[in-house]
């Protein structure tokens, strides 16, 4: 899996286009707060969000993500290994499309994502990249 952002906040979730489609905006954890980037998830087929918030009052965002990662499922393999992972089903998937598993890992949420393509926008990461 390639990261694609590294220790940021999340700043705002959006749906774009559809309700299958997502955009998740990040900005640096760091006291200058500079926008990173954003990255676009379309035609989402599975989304899994899970947190451990004790209140509602810990449920507003920013939220700390340690690693933005981003991986391109190659085969029907990998693409029903990554489903069974998730405890879904996988059934229907076609060989013919790409697809891809995004994490959102090591932070106040933990998401997962299989969807059929994505957009990155870098701005002012905190690597300089």
């Amino acid at each position: 899996m390639s990261i694609i952002f590294s220790s940021v906040n999340i700043d705002a979730i959006s749906f774009i286009n559809s309700k299958n489609d997502m955009r998740f905006d990040f900005h640096e954890s760091t006291i200058s707060y500079n926008l990173c980037g954003s990255l676009s998830c379309k035609d989402i087929l599975l989304l899994k969000l899970k947190n451990n918030f004790d209140s509602d009052e810990d449920r507003l965002l920013p939220y700390f993500i340690c690693d933005v990662s981003a991986l391109k499922l190659n085969s029907l393999e990998e693409i029903e290994e990554k489903f069974k992972q998730l405890n879904h089903d996988y059934s229907g998937m076609s060989e013919n499309n790409e697809y891809y598993f995004v994490s959102f890992d090591g932070g106040d949420i933990d998401v997962k994502i299989i969807c059929k393509s994505i957009d990155i926008l870098k701005e002012n990461s905190i690597d300089g990249n």
